[in-house]
């Protein structure tokens, strides 16, 4: 296996104040199924607010937002469904995280600033 593209950074879990970081993944590897596998080897312990929601778009991607519930969630992380409302209180509040996630990811997303940017510039000339 080679090392993955992605940076130890976000790859890396935490458990008792150590960095936990998988030293060969598997190239193709995402940073939520990585974030997921270092939670899966720490036991639970890495499991924080981000690794939840990380894990929540990757599960809402793969098998849709219908299947999407804390119990699944807690099974997809490897973890018991009560460990995610110590980070986030209720399935509205996970909710609310996917949306402020995802919705910051687009506009950190310079193709997609710039592809809103053109429409609304060529809005304005017609």
């Amino acid at each position: 296996m080679k090392r993955s593209p992605w940076p130890a950074s976000t790859l890396a879990a935490e458990t008792n104040g150590v960095a936990i970081t998988p030293e060969v993944v598997d190239p193709d590897t995402t940073p939520a199924q990585a974030s997921r596998a270092a939670v899966r080897a720490a036991g639970g312990h890495g499991l924080g607010r981000q690794q939840v929601l990380d894990a929540a778009v990757a599960f809402i991607d793969e098998r849709g937002l219908k299947e999407l519930s804390m119990r699944r969630l807690g099974a997809y992380l490897g973890v018991d469904a009560m460990a995610l409302y110590r980070y986030l209180p209720s399935k509205e509040i996970l909710l609310d995280g996917i949306v402020e996630l995802v919705t910051d990811e687009l506009y950190s997303d310079p193709d997609v600033h710039l592809s809103i940017k053109r429409r609304v510039n060529d809005g304005d000339r017609h």
